[in-house]
């Protein structure tokens, strides 16, 4: 699942120098911290441990005047949607719609 975090407010200015870290756990006795279950797949006969990161990560830099992304679990965005309706195969055609969330921070709104 994606997940996104808002860092702006704890951003140095340059020449200040900022550090991202991430903490990956994949040890066979990791548990759930609120009620101290093991997750299911930490099992050796299921030998799905493979741990670290292993997608793409990116760091998204935006002005105050940004479209937001699809994350609405963890920074409550909506992002871009693309998605086609009233189909007609034979005539090959489709409608297109295209949703954008765009966020305006600056104090004074800007057009």
């Amino acid at each position: 699942m994606a997940f996104g975090f808002d860092i702006t407010d704890l951003v140095k200015p340059a020449p200040e120098e900022n550090v991202l870290e991430a903490v990956i756990d994949n040890s066979w006795d990791v548990k759930e911290q609120a009620t101290g279950a093991t997750f299911q797949w930490a099992d050796r006969n299921f030998y799905a441990n493979y741990g670290g990161i292993n997608k793409n990560v990116y760091l998204h830099v935006a002005g105050k005047l940004y479209q937001t992304l699809p994350l609405y679990s963890s920074l409550n965005t909506t992002g871009v949607y693309v998605y086609a309706q009233k189909y007609n195969i034979p005539a090959r055609s489709a409608e297109i719609t295209a949703q954008a969330q765009v966020k305006n921070e600056y104090a004074t709104p800007r057009r």
